[in-house]
């Protein structure tokens, strides 16, 4: 599995009952994918009321407990859109101990993985959702009359027949970010078949809110957390000061520049603040790129929006973007589910044509202190009001008395999650009448999936036996070293050791662009262009650089062993002295230039995590953020696009 998958696959789990099982009306049969696995149906109408003919066939998949209890965990996927099945197989090896005594049980919620999953894949190969009204108001279309019935009300009354069919008096729960969601209403609607509840990255209710307010005021206590216990210490005293320096820099248009892809072609490349905010957000799931965003914005605030834009062309959109695989994400149900639900800012009886301008009227209402540094109209570029617009579909809120769930319920957030903040799980701690809210340090979205000092696991675990919670000590377990400001100026750099003017200069422009390279692979494993010219890939064991600049002026190409670092490399460039230079063990550099001898040394650091290891989509390292993460507006939960 890769990280990623296992992260999922952590995230999606967690949770006990007490009352005994009775006997099951689902007919189990072995799963062809995994003997181990038994797989169902229960079948269940569209339309409860009779109005709209027809059903769905839910797959349900069941890992028995190796001792039974007649206990079982019921876990909910983010999303929505996710299929949750195919993570069964990991359930009971990421919960070992659950499992003994414990069936897990998932299924697909309606619309998404096995469960007649809504195809609306032409959504998703449109470069620019902002292009895509054909094909989303196609996808409307395609669904007719049962459109309306892909909400989580909808999904609330099928957990409590897939609970019926299997023979469960209660049922422990656990969700990540728009499963938390599910949770709520269900034990609202059923507070009786609900013994306790784990909600990491609590999304509210009712929520979330379209324009993001609760994520915009968030922002500023975010970056704080990011820097805290020196960790932006050469960087910047004042994160939301430079963030608010960069937005004003774009006050009067983008950020313009160069970027290079993976095989050093220069192009010209933009940022806004929309996208800078969204930058931001996809930093949720990503802990590398949270790792270089003060160094990014502080640069960018300078003057020099490299940093930004490099990142930009990290997870711009590919030419001809392919559609996630349907079992895995149906955007036709997160179109069903999102656009129906939400309190949008315009009319729900409006025109289409007229949303927009709705929207933009009543943006303009709004206190601009909620949004700082960023506008009121900032996140009317966000693709969650551009695709719902074009949605021709009345609401069906999600809601519940949330007074009435009795179940002792945990809920653990990120501190620097901005998708769903930690002030939401206090908000809604407040609304549940057993509520314990445990806030994780260093953690973006999905805590339990992603929070590798094992705090939030062992939390979990302990709250779901109902014993007490033990205290969560995180310090920084997953807080990876900080990212330099990176130099404009090749004299701005101090001569490296025993080496003084030129030479010294360059030999530290060589130190600063391995060191560059091996903190992108290790933040935001790619093979990918240079910060102001050139690219690197790995290939098999070495780290090639090719052309590669970093500091303005010197030009650095050669190999170098991905593990030791030792290797070989040419320098040249306009402001660098010429030559070769060895990377020894211990960072001893040896060799030429300018025709003088250079004899110096660098602090190498430790390998990258994982680097090498395999896997199936990278060599190792934190999954690279996508164009998905950024044009989808996930509230949402790990999509695993």
């Amino acid at each position: 599995m890769t990280r990623l998958a296992r992260a999922v696959v952590l995230s999606l789990l967690l949770a006990c009952v007490l009352a005994p099982q009775s006997h099951a009306a689902v007919a189990f049969k072995p799963c062809t994918e995994d003997e181990l696995l038994q797989c169902g149906e229960v079948t269940v109408p569209i339309d409860r009321s009779g109005a709209v003919p027809g059903t769905i066939a839910l797959r349900v998949v069941k890992v028995p407990a190796a001792k039974p209890s007649g206990r079982a965990v019921f876990a909910f996927a983010g999303g929505p859109g996710q299929g949750a099945t195919p993570f069964a197989s990991s359930f009971s090896a990421e919960l070992e101990r659950t499992a003994r005594t414990h069936d897990v049980i998932v299924f697909d919620q309606r619309g998404t993985g096995s469960s007649s999953p809504i195809d609306c894949t032409d959504v998703d190969r449109v470069r620019d959702v902002r292009n895509a009204d054909p094909q989303i108001r196609a996808c409307a279309q395609k669904l007719g009359a049962t459109a309306p019935f892909y909400t989580t009300q909808d999904t609330v009354a099928d957990i409590e027949s897939v609970r019926a069919e299997l023979g469960y008096e209660q049922i422990g729960l656990f969700g990540v970010s728009y499963g938390t969601k599910v949770e709520m209403a269900y034990a609202a609607a059923f507070p009786q078949r609900v013994s306790r509840m784990v909600l990491d990255s609590v999304v509210q209710l009712e929520g979330p809110d379209p324009l993001l307010r609760d994520s915009f005021r968030a922002v500023p206590r975010v970056l704080r957390e990011l820097c805290r216990s020196g960790f932006c210490r050469g960087i910047t005293s004042d994160p939301v000061a430079d963030l608010a320096a960069a937005v004003g820099r774009m006050a009067n248009g983008p950020l313009k520049g160069s970027a290079y892809d993976v095989n050093g072609k220069k192009s010209r490349t933009e940022i806004d603040s929309s996208l800078l905010f969204s930058m931001l957000l996809i930093g949720d799931f990503e802990t590398g790129l949270r790792t270089v965003m003060p160094a990014a914005i502080r640069s960018a605030a300078n003057g020099d929006p490299a940093p930004l834009l490099r990142i930009v062309k990290l997870i711009e959109p590919p030419p001809n973007p392919q559609a996630p695989e349907l079992t895995e994400f149906s955007t036709g149900l997160w179109l069903a589910t999102v656009c129906a639900e939400l309190p949008f800012p315009w009319d729900p009886n409006a025109p289409e044509s007229e949303r927009r301008a709705q929207a933009a009227a009543y943006a303009g209402t709004l206190d601009p202190n909620q949004f700082t540094p960023f506008a009121t109209f900032t996140p009317l570029g966000w693709d969650m009001i551009e695709m719902c617009e074009n949605w021709p579909v009345a609401r069906r809120p999600a809601t519940g008395d949330l007074t009435k769930v009795t179940a002792p319920t945990l809920l653990v957030n990120g501190r620097t999650d901005l998708r769903t903040p930690l002030e939401n799980a206090q908000r809604m701690a407040e609304r549940l009448p057993t509520a314990t809210v445990l806030p994780v340090k260093d953690v973006g979205h999905s805590v339990v999936g992603t929070d590798v000092s094992g705090c939030s696991q062992a939390a979990a675990d302990e709250f779901l036996a109902g014993r007490a919670l033990p205290p969560c000590r995180n310090t920084g377990a997953d807080r990876l070293r900080n990212r330099p400001l990176a130099p404009t100026d090749v004299n701005e750099l101090k001569a490296s050791t025993n080496t003084s003017g030129k030479r010294g200069r360059t030999v530290k422009a060589v130190d600063l662009t391995v060191h560059d390279v091996i903190d992108e692979l290790e933040l935001l494993y790619s093979d990918r262009g240079g910060l102001r010219g050139g690219s690197f890939n790995l290939d098999d064991t070495s780290i090639v650089l090719r052309g590669l600049v970093y500091v303005p002026g010197v030009k650095v190409s050669g190999r170098v062993d991905a593990f030791t670092y030792q290797g070989v490399l040419r320098v040249s460039g306009s402001k660098a002295s010429r030559g070769s230079l060895r990377i020894g063990r211990k960072g001893l550099i040896t060799g030429t230039l300018d025709g003088k001898p250079v004899r110096s040394r660098i602090k190498l650091p430790r390998p990258p995590e994982g680097l090498g290891d395999g896997g199936d989509d990278q060599p190792g390292g934190p999954r690279v953020p996508t164009w998905s993460d950024a044009r989808v507006p996930t509230w949402l939960g790990p999509l695993g696009r």
